[in-house]
């Protein structure tokens, strides 16, 4: 088998610059050049059905996207050994190649985009979704791509399709409803702002969504508080491997911004429903964005405003659970 590391006489070829987002750029030039599957599926996201949804006056944006049916589909119960996970270098398609992110983590491009540019953040090493002990890294990878990209992270039990395998995610930074929607501050219910010299920390429900948004220029605070909420979060889980979360994360003006998607579910009720009444949404970090993943198109005109909020409603974190956790941290930062 090729090594899938690409050189750096093979990635020269495509470089424009000398920054980590050159190279990245490099990477996605290379793989649709050598790699036709992939390609193929890129250049198909231009033919993607999609739908506005406006929800108390903020846009969701529904994407019909066929390719993505074995992420939404995924049975994350399931164990993977590493002689199986498609994430682990040893296993990847021989049309596929990575970058180094230091000596930690490959860059690779996802052949099942959402995004223009849809990239895999993967720990080099076969260890376990979590992210507890990672979040620094999340940290310090936004910090280097947020010029373009957000980076993303989901929790084994809410979203990562493969949890046996540590990973991030990343896409245009303009794919996320979620920023515009959390700037329009009229329409967030039950909010809490918690502002301090090094930290500020936003708490509030929008659109059936328990969100906390925690900012900082300095990663110890946002580790700090994480830890808190972490723990806070495991004492009301039932949750055996991490309390379910999605995150987002990106870096602007030297500051980090957190976005945390507080969860209780994995899946809508009519996920399971049989028949007419089915509906195909999985939602991980993205779809808790604004940005709703259907694989089937049959379902398109079947989610409408009421079942988002449904949706939400249902896999979000429980209003009590959400109020205790503010208490907690209140008296942390007083």
């Amino acid at each position: 088998m090729k090594n899938p590391l690409l050189t750096e006489k093979e990635l020269e070829k495509f470089l424009k610059g000398n920054s980590f987002l050159d190279r990245i750029d490099a990477l996605y030039e290379h793989q649709l050049t050598n790699w036709k599957f992939a390609a193929d599926n890129y250049a198909n996201l231009s033919y993607t059905i999609t739908k506005d949804i406006i929800i108390d006056g903020t846009s969701c944006m529904v994407q019909v996207n066929p390719k993505r049916i074995i992420s939404t589909s995924a049975d994350v119960k399931k164990t993977t050994p590493e002689t199986e996970c498609i994430l682990c270098e040893t296993n990847l398609p021989d049309e596929q190649r990575y970058i180094k992110y230091y000596k930690e983590y490959n860059f690779l491009l996802n052949p099942y985009p959402i995004f223009n540019k849809h990239f895999t953040i993967v720990k080099s090493k076969h260890v376990p979704q979590s992210i507890l002990f990672y979040l620094n890294d999340l940290l310090l990878i936004s910090r280097d791509v947020s010029k373009k990209y957000i980076v993303f992270y989901n929790g084994p039990a809410c979203g990562a399709s493969i949890p046996d395998h540590l990973h991030f995610q990343m896409g245009n930074k303009e794919s996320f409803p979620i920023l515009e929607q959390i700037s329009k501050r009229g329409i967030i219910k039950n909010s809490l702002s918690i502002d301090r010299k090094r930290i500020n920390i936003n708490c509030f429900e929008l659109t059936n969504r328990n969100i906390l948004v925690i900012e900082s220029n300095e990663s110890i605070e946002i580790l700090n508080c994480f830890s808190i909420i972490n723990n806070v979060m495991k004492t009301v889980s039932s949750n055996t491997t991490e309390p379910m979360m999605n995150l987002l994360c990106l870096y602007e003006n030297k500051k980090w911004k957190l976005i945390v998607y507080l969860r209780k579910k994995h899946r809508p009720s009519f996920y399971f429903e049989e028949g007419n009444k089915k509906i195909m949404v999985s939602p991980a970090a993205v779809d808790m964005s604004g940005l709703i993943i259907l694989p089937r198109e049959e379902d398109l005109d079947k989610l409408d405003e009421n079942k988002i909020l449904e949706m939400y409603r249902e896999v979000t974190v429980a209003k009590e659970h959400f109020e205790y956790l503010k208490t907690k941290l209140k008296d942390f930062y007083n």
